[in-house]
C-alpha cells in the first residue's frame, strides 16, 4: 500500500492525503491503510503509478488535521493563472492550508521569474479540462495504441518517443481507462488535465526563464501541478539540459 506521490515531497503528500479525507468526510477514521487508498484513489482524479512511502508519523499526521484535532485541517484548493516569459500561458494548482503564504509565493515565482500573475479566467479560457490516460513508448506502436483508443471510447491521441497521450472528456476517464487495460496493460497514469487549444513557441534566454519559473512553481510545497501551453523546440531544451 502507499500514497500517490510521484515526484512529490512529504509535504505534497501530506495534503493529499488529508485532501482526501476532506472529500470523503471520514472524520471518525483513524485508519491509516484507509486514508491511504482514499488519497491513492482521489488525487488529480484519477489512478496513478505511486511509489511506496510508509511514513507512519506523517499519515496520523495528515489525519490529525485533516479531522481537526490538529490545526490547519482546512485545505483550499486555488488555481492560478499567469503568463510565463515568452508570452506562455501557465495554469497552477494548489492546496494550501494558508491562502495568504501560498497567493505571496506564488506570485512571487512568477514576478522572479518573468512572468506575470493574472486574474481568473485570464488565462483558463484557452485550455480544455480533459481526462488524460498516459502510456509509454513500450505499450505498441502508434497504429495499435490508436486503434485501441478508438475501440474503448477516447476522444484524441497523441504518440511521440515519449510515449502515447490518450485525450478523453472528464466524465468517460475511468470508463476509458478500463477499456484500455486489457488492449495496452496498466497506464503510468489517468488523471484529468488542461490541455491548451493553442501552443506557443518559447526560445533563447525567454525558455532559460520559462524553465526557471516552472522549477520555482514546481518545489512550491503548496503546488500539486503545473499546466502550460508553452513549445520549446528540442534544439533549445537540449541547451537547457
Amino acid at each position: 500500500m502507499g500514497i500517490l506521490c510521484e515526484g512529490l515531497d512529504f509535504a505534497k503528500v501530506e495534503v493529499r492525503v488529508r485532501r482526501a479525507i476532506d472529500h470523503y468526510n471520514v472524520a471518525e477514521s483513524k485508519d491509516t491503510e484507509f486514508a491511504l487508498v482514499l488519497a491513492r484513489r482521489r488525487a488529480d482524479g484519477g489512478v496513478e503509478p505511486i511509489a511506496v512511502v510508509e511514513d507512519e508519523a506523517m499519515i496520523e499526521r495528515a489525519i490529525k488535521r485533516g479531522t481537526g484535532e490538529l490545526e490547519g485541517g482546512q485545505i483550499d484548493e486555488i488555481m492560478f493563472e499567469g503568463y510565463g516569459p515568452g508570452g506562455a500561458a501557465v495554469l497552477v494548482m494548489v492546496a494550501t492550508d494558508n491562502r495568504n503564504r501560498t497567493v505571496s509565493e506564488i506570485r512571487h515565482a512568477f514576478s522572479k521569474n518573468g512572468g506575470n500573475l493574472g486574474a481568473s479566467g485570464s488565462v483558463s479560457h484557452g485550455f480544455e479540462r480533459l481526462g488524460l490516460i498516459e502510456y509509454p513508448a513500450t505499450s505498441g506502436d502508434d497504429e495499435k495504441v490508436l486503434e485501441a483508443a478508438i475501440e474503448s471510447g477516447a476522444d484524441d491521441v497523441e504518440s511521440d518517443e515519449d510515449g502515447h497521450r490518450i485525450w478523453t472528456s472528464v466524465e468517460s476517464l475511468h470508463e476509458v481507462a478500463r477499456a484500455l487495460e486489457p488492449m495496452l496493460g496498466e497506464a503510468e497514469g489517468a488523471k484529468l488535465a488542461w490541455r491548451p487549444s493553442t501552443e506557443v513557441e518559447v526560445r533563447g534566454d525567454q525558455a532559460q526563464q520559462l524553465a526557471r519559473l516552472m522549477e520555482a512553481l514546481d518545489e512550491d510545497d503548496d503546488v500539486q501541478t503545473v499546466w502550460g501551453n508553452e513549445h520549446i523546440p528540442d534544439e533549445e531544451l537540449a541547451n537547457l539540459a
